[in-house]
């Protein structure tokens, strides 16, 4: 590799670790659903976020997502249906997190929060959910908490389900991985009239996002 590309990918790696830096994330205690981070995981997390940054690029793909109706539970304690949530005719920006992540989680959150007033411009009764894979620690309350670390109002929802359920939300969508820290970055973007979703696999830009978004949304 030549010494500009390796400068370009330092470049690269430092920013998107400035960002998690910034992000005010944390790693969470113990005890919870698969455990949480020691010093182990956290370093095979960072293993992953750095080998998924620097010279590649995202991906995407359209593809049917035939996911069972569950139940959520929001941030405020308010319940509703996959079916309800997921499946209305309005354009939606789907991600997949957890609060205790510490590294690429914080990014797709970050990235989310820099792209919603952009969305939201696009299409005014767009919204965006965000649907933690660990539930069992993820509570209500930590859901707001995390929530408001990237100015989250009532269009973008954080909701949990029962956890056999979340794992098969996970599998239809095709992001489970068996443990949550082998968690890998995905957007998954619904317009109306599709039956398919676009789903977007890597670190994208807030301006490639906005891009893909828009083109998806009004193709």
């Amino acid at each position: 590799m030549k010494h500009s590309s390796v400068s370009v990918v330092c470049l690269r790696l430092v920013a998107v670790l400035g960002l998690v830096a910034s992000s005010g994330a944390y790693s969470g205690p113990k005890g919870h659903h698969m455990e949480g981070m020691d010093g182990q995981e956290h370093a095979m997390h960072m293993k992953m976020l750095k080998e998924n940054t620097g010279t590649r690029k995202y991906t995407k793909a359209l593809q049917a997502i035939p996911y069972e109706d569950m139940v959520f539970e929001d941030a405020n304690g308010g319940r509703t249906s996959a079916y309800e949530l997921l499946n209305d005719d309005r354009p939606m920006l789907v991600t997949f997190i957890f609060t205790s992540c510490g590294t690429i989680c914080p990014i797709l959150s970050a990235t989310v929060s820099r792209v919603k007033d952009d969305i939201f411009g696009i299409t005014e009764d767009a919204k965006i959910v965000s649907i933690t894979i660990d539930p069992d620690y993820d509570t209500p309350e930590r859901l707001l908490e995390y929530s408001r670390k990237y100015g989250a109002d009532e269009r973008w929802q954080f909701v949990r389900g029962d956890i056999r359920d979340t794992i098969r939300l996970e599998k239809a969508f095709g992001v489970f991985r068996g443990n949550k820290m082998n968690h890998e970055a995905s957007f998954f973007i619904k317009a109306p009239n599709h039956k398919q979703w676009l789903k977007i696999d890597g670190f994208i830009g807030k301006e490639d996002l906005v891009t893909e978004y828009k083109a998806y949304v009004y193709k």
